[in-house]
């Protein structure tokens, strides 16, 4: 397959520790990136994904590349030498991680959870391993027990994939809204409390505020509760 030369210096990176995080934003291509890894190394492997959902798509998104696949869930198990497979059935079924010299960690910020930590402490014993996600907070106990496990070894933001060309630019439209008096109050209240979290932040994405807020961060949770308000009032 052709790689983007983004994906190739990825994946070299990974090559060369042979266990590692890759961060790449959401859309510019995790799942090449991994297929690529699993062609190079030639190795059982078991691709961790955290729904059913992400499940059935990896494994179409694996056969479109040219990959043989296997799934191993509560509906199908079948165990190929490269598997997909959901955390929840991995936890469920621990020996079956002993099949594989390789693990992928698709969204690889949820494995730092308390939930998941020994497919973490697997993965990190394992001759090759691979996390792949959109963002690794380093303010983030669970995201940092996931980079101390496997280390960044690549990372690409949001920006630098829009010039790369992975992802679509961003386009803003400012509009200009009429509120009646009480409305605009509420809205200049909301917007002065979503600022302060926001700067609490560092800044980040909106993007990386949304998968800090899945992860539990007080702070990016208020500026998504504050932003649905804001859309509503506007709406």
């Amino acid at each position: 397959m052709k790689l983007r030369p983004y994906q190739e210096a990825a994946v070299q990176a990974w090559l060369a520790k042979k266990r590692g995080t890759i961060v790449l934003p959401t859309g510019a291509g995790k799942t090449v990136c991994a297929a690529e890894a699993i062609l190079r190394v030639g190795v059982p492997t078991a691709f961790l994904v955290p729904t059913i959902a992400l499940l059935t798509q990896t494994r179409e998104r694996l056969l479109d590349l040219g990959t043989s696949v296997g799934v191993f869930y509560g509906n199908e198990k079948d165990v190929q030498t490269v598997t997909v497979m959901t955390y929840q059935s991995a936890a469920l079924h621990p020996s079956i991680l002993d099949r594989f010299q390789m693990l992928i960690l698709d969204e690889a910020d949820k494995a730092g959870s308390e939930e998941w930590s020994k497919i973490l402490a697997v993965a990190s014993g394992k001759p090759y391993a691979l996390g792949l996600t959109a963002t690794l907070d380093s303010k983030s106990p669970q995201h940092r027990r996931v980079a101390k496990a496997l280390p960044v070894v690549y990372r690409l933001d949001p920006k630098g994939a829009r010039e790369a060309g992975a992802i679509a630019p961003i386009e803003v439209v400012a509009m200009e809204v009429d509120l009646p008096p009480n409305e605009r109050s509420f809205y200049n209240q909301w917007d002065e409390e979503r600022r302060r979290h926001f700067t609490a932040l560092g800044g980040a994405d909106f993007q990386k505020i949304a998968y800090m807020a899945r992860s539990g961060d007080r702070h990016a949770v208020q500026v998504l509760r504050l932003t649905g308000k804001l859309k509503r009032l506007l709406s």
